[in-house]
This record gives C-alpha cells, sequence and structure tokens, in this order.
C-alpha cells in the first residue's frame, strides 16, 4: 500500500477520534479474549455429557478425533473467511463483530440445553464459527488502528482486562462454592447454570458494541487504495512460511500437555481457605497467574527490543516448564510448572499471536495476516491434541513419552525463527533508484515520503557509483550485495548495463530475491528504452506501477 494513502488516512482522523477508536479497539479485544477465554475455560470436550459416552465405546478414540478435526476445520474456515472479507469491505468490522458474538451465544444456548450429542456437536460447530468471525474481526480492528511503535504495550492491556476477568471470576467461584461442588464442578455440577452466566455475559458486550458505537457516532473501518494484495503473494513470503511453523509447533506442544493434564492420575486437589479448584482448574489458574504477572515485562521488550529475541526466550522457558511439568512428583511442583508455563506463553501472546502479524501486513492484507496468525494457533492446538490423545491411547499411563514428545517440538520450534529477520521494527523502504553505467539515473521512487530535487538524486546516484566501483576493483570477484550505515542498509543488484540500489532498514534474503525480481523485470520491460536514452526525465515514469506492484505487499501497515 502506498505512504500517501496511510498519510491520507491519519489526516482525515483528529487526535481526539483517535484516541476514542483507540480506546473501543482495545476493549473490543479485551472483551473478545474475555469472551473465548472464558468459554475455553468450561468446555472440555471430551468430558462433558454425551461426549463423555463415546470415549468408552470401541471406537470412541476415532470419532472423538474426528469431531475435533470437524471443528478445527470449521474455526479455520470461519476465521480466514472473515480475514479475506475485511480485507475487500473494511466497514464490515462492527457487522462480523456481532455476527461472532451472536453465533457464540446461540452455540452456547445449544449446547447447555441439550444432551444429544448430535446437538452438543452442533453447538460446538457454532461456537468455533462464531469464535473464528468473533476474533478475528476483533484483532483487525486492534491492529488497524493501535500506534505501530506501542502494539505490544496495547496487546498487553487488553490481554491484562481479558485474561483477568476470567481469572478473578474463578477465584469468586472458588470462594462460594462447596469444597464437593469445586471438585466436579466442570464434569458433573451444574455447568447449564454457569454456561448461562456466560451467555449473558457475551450478550452484555454486543449491548457494549453497539451503545459505545452510537454514543460516540464512530465509522470503524478504513478505505484501501487498490485490490488486495494476493494470496499467494502473502503464503509464499519466508516470513509468513518460518512464523506460522514456528507458531503450529509452540501450540503443539500446549496441545500435548492437555492430553499429558488429562492423562495424569492425579487425585490431589488443592486446597486453602480461599481456593476449592481442582487440578485442571488449578493448572488454568496458576498458568494465567504467571501469565498476567510477565506480560506487562513482555510487552515492554516487545516495543523496544524487537519480537524476535523474545520468541526464542519464551520458547526455552516453556520447554523447561514443561519437561517440569512432565516429572512433577508433588502438586506444589504441579502448580509452580503451570505459573512458568504462562510466563512463557505471555511472551508468545504479545508476538507470534498477535504482533508479528501486524508487522508484516500492509493494510490491504491485515485480515489475511492476521487469520494466519488464528489459524497456525488453532492448528497447533487441534494437532497437539489429536497426537496427545494418539500417545494416552497408545502408551497408557507412561507420561514420559508425552514430555519426551512436548520436549522435541518446542525445540525444534526455535529453528525457523533463527531463519529470518526481525519483524520490529517493521520494514521500512526509504529510496529505490535505478542506474546505467557511468552512474546515470535513469529511475528514483521515494515511496511517497519526501520529495528530493533532480540534482540531489544525481549527487546519491554518482555516490553510489562511486563505491561500487570501488567495492568491485576491491574485491574482484562477485558483487557488492549491501552497505550499511546508521541503521539502514543500501541494497545492490546489477544486470547487464543497469544497476538497482534500494535504501531499507533490512537485507534479508526475501527482501534481495524481491529486488532481484524487480531488477529484471525493470530491464525487460524497458531494455531498448535504456539502450536508446538520452537523458528525458519521464521515459521511466510507468515503472511506479511496477514498485507498486512489486514492493507494495511488502511494505507493512502504519497507524492510522
Amino acid at each position: 500500500m502506498s505512504m500517501r494513502k496511510e498519510n491520507s488516512l491519519r489526516a482525515s482522523l483528529g487526535a481526539y477520534e483517535r484516541s476514542k477508536i483507540y480506546l473501543l479497539s482495545k476493549l473490543w479485544f479485551a472483551s473478545v479474549w474475555m469472551a473465548i477465554l472464558t468459554v475455553l475455560f468450561i468446555l472440555p470436550l471430551e468430558e462433558y455429557g454425551e461426549l463423555q459416552i463415546i470415549s468408552n465405546e470401541t471406537n470412541g478414540m476415532i470419532l472423538r478425533i474426528l469431531i475435533y478435526g470437524l471443528v478445527f476445520l470449521i474455526s479455520i474456515g470461519s476465521t480466514y473467511f472473515t480475514g479475506r472479507w475485511l480485507d475487500f469491505h473494511p466497514y464490515s468490522i462492527k457487522t462480523f463483530v456481532l455476527a461472532g458474538l451472536g453465533l457464540l451465544i446461540f452455540g452456547l444456548v445449544i449446547f447447555a440445553q441439550n444432551t444429544n450429542l448430535v446437538l452438543i456437536v452442533l453447538g460446538f460447530f457454532l461456537i468455533a464459527i462464531g469464535a473464528g468471525a468473533l476474533g478475528c474481526a476483533s484483532i483487525f480492528t486492534f491492529a488497524g488502528y493501535i500506534p505501530v511503535n506501542s502494539r505490544g504495550k496495547h496487546i498487553t492491556h487488553a490481554i491484562l482486562i481479558g485474561s483477568g476477568i476470567p481469572l478473578i471470576t474463578v477465584l469468586i467461584r472458588s470462594l462460594f462454592v462447596t469444597t464437593e461442588t469445586a471438585r466436579i464442578f466442570l464434569y458433573q455440577g451444574d455447568i447449564e447454570v454457569f454456561l448461562t452466566i456466560v451467555v449473558l455475559t457475551l450478550f452484555l458486550i454486543v449491548v457494549f458494541f453497539f451503545s459505545v458505537g452510537l454514543i460516540f457516532n464512530l465509522k470503524i473501518g478504513w478505505e484501501n487504495d487498490k485490490w488486495p494484495t494476493a494470496e499467494k503473494t502473502i503464503f509464499l513470503r519466508r516470513p509468513v512460511i518460518a512464523l506460522g511453523t514456528s507458531h503450529i509447533l509452540v501450540y503443539m506442544v500446549f496441545g500435548i500437555s492437555i492430553a499429558l493434564l488429562l492423562s495424569k492420575t492425579k487425585t490431589i486437589f488443592f486446597q486453602h481457605s480461599f481456593f476449592k479448584l481442582n487440578s485442571l482448574e488449578s493448572f488454568w489458574f496458576f498458568l494465567l497467574v504467571g501469565e498476567l504477572f510477565a506480560l506487562w515485562f513482555w510487552g515492554q521488550w516487545a516495543d523496544h527490543h524487537g519480537r524476535k529475541s523474545i520468541i526464542i526466550i519464551s520458547i526455552y522457558i516453556i520447554s523447561v516448564a514443561f519437561l517440569g511439568f512432565t516429572i512433577s512428583l508433588s502438586f506444589t511442583a504441579f502448580l509452580l510448572t503451570s505459573f512458568f508455563i504462562g510466563v512463557g506463553y505471555a511472551a508468545i501472546n504479545v508476538s507470534l499471536d498477535s504482533t508479528v502479524w501486524m508487522d508484516l501486513s500492509p493494510r490491504d492484507a491485515l485480515g489475511r495476516y492476521l487469520a494466519i496468525g488464528l489459524i497456525t494457533l488453532i492448528a497447533g492446538l487441534a494437532l497437539g491434541r489429536i497426537i496427545g490423545l494418539q500417545l494416552v491411547s497408545i502408551f497408557g499411563g507412561d507420561e514420559s513419552i508425552l514430555g519426551y514428545a512436548m520436549l522435541f517440538v518446542a525445540s525444534i520450534s526455535i529453528f525457523p525463527i533463527t531463519q529470518i529477520d526481525d519483524t520490529y521494527p517493521p520494514l521500512d523502504f526509504l529510496l529505490l533508484l535505478v542506474r546505467k553505467e557511468g552512474g546515470l539515473l535513469l529511475y528514483a521512487n521515494t515511496f511517497g515520503k519526501f520529495y528530493l530535487g533532480s540534482d540531489k538524486l544525481l549527487l546519491i546516484s554518482g555516490g553510489l557509483e562511486a563505491v561500487d566501483s570501488f567495492m568491485n576493483e576491491i574485491l574482484r570477484k562477485g558483487k557488492m550485495e549491501y552497505v550499511r550505515h546508521a541503521g539502514y542498509y543500501i541494497l545492490n543488484d546489477r544486470i547487464e548495463s543497469i544497476s538497482v540500489n534500494l535504501i531499507t532498514n533490512k537485507a534479508g534474503s526475501e527482501l534481495r530475491s524481491y529486488l532481484r525480481r524487480f531488477t529484471v523485470v525493470f530491464y525487460e520491460k524497458y531494455k531498448e528504452e535504456i539502450e536508446r536514452w538520452v537523458g528525458t526525465p519521464k521515459t521511466f515514469e510507468a515503472a511506479n506501477e511496477l514498485v507498486e506492484e512489486i514492493f507494495g505487499p511488502l511494505i507493512p501497515s502504519r497507524d492510522i
């Protein structure tokens, strides 16, 4: 997307209106996080109602895996459809948020009021569709309006609100529910009552969305300046492949851990004057405490030191924590490792789950980039859950097998991250120059950021020609690929009689491949004009479209 359009979007909103949208998008994201997290708290699939029956049947395992697979595919379809639609129609944000909430509420109602297996599964399918649409639409709004240089901080605020409320809910419930009820609440207790409370909470969120929009009279959305970036361009990007792979593997570990948790034969329950939680509830409770404890630190780190380092550190923390989780012999050790699992995943929340996809995406592809982030998360959980179920069915109560599986998956999840540049600060283009032999300037593009007169451009072109000639003379073999100065790189590429220079803040292999593509296409398209060029400045003006086509999908979205 061109920088000119980004600037016009910023100019169209006053500071006060932007501040209201910042607050609204943050509250939306926090509310949706709270709603989905609350649903996850109370919907252990194989432990409820009619679904418990199938685990005792001969083909129960196959049927459970089939249900997981269908829910997985439906949620993926809903998430990507939402992201793609919003890329084409950004002003549909409210519609998708409200539709997602409606389906989530309807699914919960069906789930709570039926003991029939078919209707319960239908409820899960509706919940999957609603959660996919709701999650993608809310983070889409958040990414579109939150300032680029403080995304980690704002994500932290939203998750603190969204995670803190379910945490407080569980704590309050533990104070007022008897020990016996707390011990069996998720399994044999009156879950319909709690589900009704959740449905009412979600309904209040719907009212909140409507009322805020009416009070502030806000039109949420923006105009894109061209047809959204092609799917092929998105899915074949090296950072997308690397980050998506690591994201899947990190959440596979979490999915396997759930299987390990449910396979543990612990019968000890955490008893305290303020807590009446069984082992499953205690795991989630202490995981959230660890997450909330570390969130602020990781959010600040992400905004000041980048995303890549905290992803790698968090994977090490998660690996060690899950190793301790596997071999924990006391309930105290079990709770401590649950806490550190939360600390590790807090860093993932402010990086792999969110900000890295915002850093990569142009504004006209935000929905699909964020959908990929959500889909890889869902895929990791689903695959880990299925693999965990299979390992439990094959090896029975041998918890060490699951532990080794988690440790192996966690260790290999680091490798893809090491193969790419950090996504923060986001990619920034300053200047593109095409030079003919002798330093003659054929074409220049400043990506709409500033104006440079022809005299300055000629001076820069001549200077680059001198550096290029000097380095070639020194190196003798090969060619100069890039020079670094003051945090920026001058990338260099050459074909036949022309050289192309791109000044940017990154120099990864992906960017160099795009520069090579531009060089080849430019030369093939203007070969004849280059040979007979006599200095006419407007000869290559049409190359602006070529720059937009090749480099446009790489220019990240800026805050409005």
